[in-house]
């Protein structure tokens, strides 16, 4: 019998590697500790997940999609500005899934400057995070809501770098989550403040 297709793979292991990361780091991850967390043996996450790379690459996009619909969730009316500015917020939010997201990214982040292939995790999920602020933005200049002068891509670049470089101060406690999000509202302000 062949591996189930992908959809059928058990969210709890994906979870599970989630908090495993988020506990342990990627250098001190072990298949036992996902499968401790899970309450599944170790064959079982073998069998969903043959490989160590293939274990990582479904639970960094499971950590994603978790965190695309918990920000959906959270902001399905108002302005795209007023969404736009929330969904930044949303990123520095005193939850455990978030916290563990930045973990996780903290982690994958390091390895990428050695490990190519987590580069390659690492530069899809930086991507689809700009495309998910760029299309707010798109979607204000469509309502009239954000200025046609307001370059989408280069914003969505400059906003979210603007949240990771806060991410990991507030993790560490340097930063204030009341701090991080007065510093997200005064970008989003800044950016879209572009006139004609």
């Amino acid at each position: 019998m062949g591996r189930p297709p992908r959809e059928d793979r058990p969210p709890e292991i994906l979870e599970a590697t989630c908090r495993a990361i988020a506990r342990f780091g990627l250098s001190g991850l072990y298949l036992r500790h996902v499968a401790e967390e899970a309450g599944v043996s170790r064959a079982l996450v073998s069998y969903y997940f043959p490989t160590k790379k293939e274990l990582l690459s479904a639970a960094l996009g499971y950590a994603e999609s978790r965190a695309i619909e918990e920000i959906a969730s959270r902001t399905p009316f108002g302005t795209a500005p007023e969404r736009l500015e929330k969904m930044l917020l949303l990123e520095i939010d005193d939850s455990p899934a978030v916290r563990d997201n930045w973990i996780i990214w903290g982690e994958l982040t390091q390895a990428a400057v050695f490990e190519p292939t987590y580069n390659e995790l690492i530069h899809n999920w930086l991507r689809r995070w700009m495309d998910n602020v760029a299309g707010v933005i798109e979607q204000g200049q469509v309502e009239g809501s954000i200025a046609a002068a307001v370059e989408p891509r280069a914003t969505a670049e400059r906003l979210t770098a603007v949240v990771d470089g806060l991410g990991p101060r507030w993790l560490l406690g340097h930063t204030t989550e009341a701090t991080a999000h007065e510093i997200i509202r005064a970008s989003v302000a800044q950016e879209l403040s572009a006139g004609p």
